[in-house]
C-alpha cells in the first residue's frame, strides 16, 4: 500500500509540476445562414474575429509573409470555418490536385479537432485550391511511426474559389461526424489547431503559437487550443448504407480448364449515434471492393511483412484499439479480420462495432462473424477495449481482451493491461503486459505465465530539439500466440537504447535542423539467455529549409541462426553467427515540387554475402488533372561462397486522374520480379455526393512465366467489380 501511495504522489507531482493552463477561447455563434460555395460574402463571416496565425515554419514566430484571415463559428448542428488565403501572386497558387485523401502537399488549409478534449486524438479535415478533400484521423498525440490515419472518412462540406487575389474556402462540419462530450448546460470543450500552407514560400502558418520541438508538433493534440462551445445539444441522426456488388472473374488455374464465375450480392452497413459520443457500426454482407490494393514489398528478412489496414469500416475511432507493444507487433490487428494470412479476402457475413466516450473513459467493442473459406472455417472474432484518463490529462490506464473462436469449438483468448504515464513536460513512460489463453495449452504441462506473456516498457523523451532518448524493453513468451494481433517471433527477449541531438539553426541557414542520433538493439533467446541478434546504427539526418532532407546512416548487424534459412525460397544460409555492415545514404526532394522524389540506397554485407539495394519514388504532378508516381526497387544479393546470386525487384506505376472533383480514376499496376507477378488495381470512382459513390474496380494477377510445378505461383485472374453505395440519413 505504501508503494502504491508513492506512485500516486510522484505522479500527481510531476502532474502539478508539467501542467500547461491555455486560456480557453470562447467560439463565437454565427448570425444567419452560410451557403457553402466559397465566396465567404455572408453577413456572419465578419461578425467574427479572425484567428491570429504565426509561422510556423521556416523560421517559428515570425508574421505571416501573406495576408490570411481564418474564422470560425457554429450554430445548433455545424462547425463553419472560412479561409481566406491572400498572395501577391496568383500564379504562385498551387493547387495539385483534384482527388479526395490524396496527399496534400501544395497549397492547403486544414483544421484539426480534438473533439473529446483527451489531448491524444484528433480529427483532421483540409481542402485545397483545387477544392478536393482530405480528412484523416491522429492518435497516440501523433508520436510512433503509424499516428497517422488517412483512410478514416466523414462527412463534411467545403467549397473553394480562385481570383487574383488567392483562393478564399468555407467548410462545414456536422457535429455528427466530430462526436463529443457536452455538460449538462449544453457547454463543449474541444481542441484546435489551424494551418495554412503557402507552398510557393514554402511557409507554413499556424495558430495556436506551437513551437517546432516536437516530431509532428504541428499536430498534436496536447498543444492545441482550448475552445469553448456554448449551448451545443448533440443529434443523434443514423446512417443507412445499402450497397450492391456485382462482378465477373476469370480463373486460369496452370494446367486447368479456365474458370468463369459471376456473383451478385446485397449488403448493407448502418451507423447509429447512441449518444453523442457513442457511435454504434452495424454492418451486413460487408464487401471492400472500393479499397485500394497493398502495396507490394521485397521480404529480405526471416520474419513476415506488416501491412497498414484501409478498410472503412474499422476506421472510426480507430485510436481506441490501439494496443501496440513495440514497432509493428499488436495484441490487435484488424487485417486477421476477413483476411487470410496471404492477404485473400474472407466474407465477413456481419458485425458490430461499438466505440466512444464516457467522461474520461474510452470504449471500443467488436464482433464478427466471417464465413468459411477453403480450409478455413467459419470464424467469430471479438474484441473489447477500454481505457481511462489516470492522474492527468496525459496518462492512461486500460485494458484489451480479444478472442478468435471457429465452429470446431477451438479458441484463442488473450487480455492485456497497459499505461502510459506523463512523468515530465516530455517524458512517457509506457506499460504493457498481455497474455494468451487457448486450448491448446491444456495439452502441455508447465506453462509459465511470462512463457504464454508479452511484457513491454518504454521510456522515452519526447523532443525535437536538443537531447531525447528512448529507452525499450520487451519480452515475448514461447507460447504467446495473440491470433488477432501481431508478432514478428515467439520466445524472445529485446533491449532497445537510442540517444539523439536535435539543433535547429538560425533563420539565414540553407539548414533547418540537423540531429545525430546513435541506436542499438539486441535481442535474447529467453530460456538461454543466449544473444540472437543485435544492431548498432549511427546516423545523421539533415533538413533543409525548403523541407528537403538528407540521411547517412552506419550500420553493424549480428545474426545468430539455429537453423537453416531459406532465404527467398531460392537459397539456403546455414546454420552460424553471422556479423555484417551496411551503409544506407537517404534523400528526397521538397514535397512541395511538382516533381519530387526520394531516394534509398543501400550496400554492404548480408550474412554470408554482399548486399546492394536501390529504391527510387518519383512523383510528378503534371496538372491537378493527373499525377503520375513511379516506384522501383531492386536488391542484388550475391553469395561468393556457393557462387550464388539473386535479383529482386519491384516496380510500379500509380496513375490518378480526375476531371473534377466527383469523377476519379486510380490506377496502380505492379511487378515483382522475384514471383514473376504482374497485378493491377483500376478504380473509377464517381462521387455524387457523401455517402453517395460508384466505383467501377478491375483487378488482374498474371503470371510472367507459368512454372507448372510451382504451387506457390500465383494463378492469373481477371476480375471486374461494379460496387453502388446510397447513403440515407435519418
Amino acid at each position: 500500500m505504501n508503494k502504491v501511495l508513492l506512485i500516486f504522489f510522484l505522479l500527481t507531482t510531476f502532474n502539478v509540476a508539467v501542467a500547461q493552463p491555455t486560456d480557453t477561447l470562447v467560439i463565437e455563434r454565427m448570425v444567419g445562414t452560410i451557403k457553402i460555395d466559397g465566396a465567404i460574402d455572408e453577413e456572419g463571416w465578419e461578425k467574427l474575429t479572425p484567428l491570429p496565425l504565426i509561422a510556423y515554419s521556416p523560421t517559428f514566430g515570425k508574421p505571416p509573409s501573406e495576408k490570411t484571415e481564418i474564422r470560425i463559428g457554429y450554430d445548433d448542428k455545424y462547425l463553419y470555418l472560412s479561409g481566406k488565403m491572400y498572395t501577391a501572386n496568383s500564379r504562385d497558387i498551387q493547387g495539385n490536385s483534384m482527388i479526395r485523401d490524396l496527399d496534400l502537399e501544395g497549397d492547403f488549409f486544414n483544421v484539426l479537432i480534438d473533439s473529446y478534449n483527451d489531448n491524444e486524438n484528433m480529427l483532421n479535415f483540409s481542402t485545397t485550391p483545387t477544392g478536393n478533400r482530405l480528412d484523416a484521423e491522429v492518435i497516440n498525440d501523433a508520436e510512433g511511426s503509424n499516428f497517422y490515419n488517412i483512410s478514416w472518412n466523414a462527412f463534411w462540406d467545403t467549397a473553394v474559389t480562385q481570383n487574383e487575389q488567392g483562393w478564399f474556402t468555407e467548410m462545414r462540419i456536422p457535429f455528427t461526424s466530430l462526436r463529443f462530450e457536452e455538460n449538462d448546460n449544453g457547454n463543449v470543450i474541444m481542441g484546435l489547431i489551424i494551418h495554412r500552407r503557402i507552398s510557393a514560400l514554402n511557409e507554413r502558418l499556424i495558430f495556436p503559437a506551437i513551437p517546432p520541438q516536437w516530431n509532428f508538433a504541428r499536430m498534436k493534440p496536447s498543444k492545441a487550443q482550448k475552445i469553448l462551445l456554448k449551448g451545443v445539444r448533440s443529434k443523434r441522426p443514423v446512417y443507412v448504407a445499402p450497397f450492391l456488388v456485382t462482378g465477373m472473374e476469370k480463373l486460369e488455374p496452370m494446367g486447368d480448364q479456365d474458370d468463369f464465375s459471376t456473383d451478385t450480392q446485397v449488403g448493407l452497413d448502418v451507423k447509429y449515434s447512441l449518444s453523442n459520443n457513442m457511435t454504434l457500426d452495424a454492418t451486413l454482407n460487408t464487401d471492400f471492393a472500393q479499397v485500394e490494393a497493398d502495396i507490394t514489398q521485397v521480404n529480405l528478412t526471416r520474419f513476415s511483412l506488416f501491412f497498414p489496414e484501409r478498410r472503412q469500416f474499422f476506421q472510426e475511432r480507430s485510436g481506441v484499439f490501439a494496443f501496440n507493444t513495440g514497432g509493428d507487433t499488436r495484441l490487435f490487428y484488424s487485417r486477421r479480420v476477413g483476411l487470410t494470412e496471404d492477404g485473400q479476402p474472407i466474407k465477413i457475413l456481419g458485425g458490430i462495432r461499438l466505440t466512444g466516450r464516457v467522461k474520461k473513459l474510452d470504449i471500443g467493442i467488436m464482433d464478427l462473424q466471417t464465413s468459411s473459406f477453403d480450409a478455413n472455417p467459419t470464424e467469430n472474432f471479438g474484441v473489447v477495449r477500454f481505457r481511462n484518463q489516470l492522474f492527468n490529462n496525459y496518462s492512461f490506464v486500460g485494458g484489451m481482451l480479444t478472442s478468435r473462436i471457429n465452429k470446431d469449438g477451438d479458441r484463442n483468448i488473450n487480455y492485456g493491461l497497459d499505461g502510459i504515464f506523463r512523468l515530465s513536460a516530455s517524458d512517457y513512460l509506457s506499460v504493457k503486459w498481455a497474455q494468451t489463453a487457448s486450448d491448446t495449452f491444456n495439452e502441455i504441462d508447465n506453462i509459465s505465465v511470462l512463457d504464454r506473456g508479452s511484457v513491454y516498457l518504454f521510456w522515452e523523451k519526447r523532443a525535437l530539439d536538443g537531447f531525447g532518448y528512448e529507452t525499450e524493453y520487451s519480452r515475448i513468451g514461447e507460447h504467446y500466440n495473440p491470433a488477432m494481433g501481431f508478432i514478428f517471433r515467439n520466445d524472445i527477449t529485446s533491449i532497445y537504447q537510442g540517444f539523439r541531438y536535435g539543433k535547429l539553426l538560425k533563420e539565414h541557414s540553407l539548414l533547418l535542423r540537423h540531429t545525430p542520433y546513435v541506436t542499438g538493439n539486441a535481442i535474447y533467446q529467453n530460456d538461454t539467455h543466449t544473444l540472437r541478434d543485435y544492431t548498432l546504427e549511427a546516423g545523421w539526418r539533415f533538413d533543409f529549409l525548403t523541407r528537403a532532407s538528407f540521411t547517412v546512416e552506419y550500420s553493424h548487424l549480428y545474426n545468430k541462426l539455429f537453423s537453416d534459412f531459406d532465404f527467398l525460397g531460392r537459397i539456403n544460409i546455414p546454420i552460424g553467427e553471422y556479423d555484417y555492415d551496411r551503409m544506407t545514404l537517404s534523400y528526397s526532394t521538397s514535397p512541395a515540387n511538382n516533381l519530387r522524389s526520394s531516394v534509398d540506397v543501400e550496400f554492404g554485407s548480408f550474412f554470408n554475402g554482399s548486399r546492394r539495394s536501390i529504391r527510387v519514388n518519383p512523383l510528378w504532378n503534371v496538372s491537378k488533372y493527373l499525377s503520375l508516381g513511379l516506384r522501383f526497387e531492386l536488391n542484388r544479393i550475391d553469395f561468393s561462397e556457393t557462387n550464388e546470386s539473386i535479383q529482386a525487384g519491384v516496380g510500379s506505376i500509380n496513375l490518378t486522374t480526375a476531371l473534377n472533383i466527383h469523377l476519379s480514376m486510380v490506377s496502380f499496376i505492379q511487378y515483382n520480379s522475384l514471383e514473376e507477378r504482374l497485378s493491377s488495381n483500376i478504380r473509377l470512382r464517381y462521387n455524387f455526393r457523401e455517402g453517395h459513390d460508384a466505383f467501377l474496380v478491375y483487378n488482374n494477377q498474371s503470371a510472367i512465366n507459368e512454372r507448372p510445378n510451382d504451387v506457390n505461383q500465383v494463378p492469373t485472374s481477371n476480375a471486374v467489380t461494379l460496387k453502388y453505395i446510397y447513403t440515407f440519413v435519418r
